[in-house]
């Protein structure tokens, strides 16, 4: 979670981290999901494994439409898991 501005270096590009607004009441359960998956929600706002579970449902739809911006063979030769 991001407390103040600050510059951060990624891969040659400068970029300003500021700290966002994340408003009370969620929008929806996929906004939600994706705020735990970026970890900017508190981990007792949900369950971890639920949250793994999204994650790696959003990884395969990126994968099926975009392959080079997901490389799900590095993931399962990581991690050992087969990701249907």
């Amino acid at each position: 979670v991001t407390k103040h501005m600050q510059w951060v270096r990624v891969e040659g590009f400068d970029l300003l981290d500021s700290p966002g607004i994340i408003p009370a009441k969620l929008v929806s359960q996929e906004v939600a999901v994706h705020l735990a998956i970026c970890d900017d929600i508190g981990e007792a706002s949900y369950d971890k494994t639920l949250v793994a579970a999204a994650l790696v449902d959003e990884m395969r739809k990126v994968h099926a439409s975009m392959r080079s911006f997901c490389d799900m063979n590095g993931f399962v030769k990581r991690y050992g898991l087969g990701v249907g």
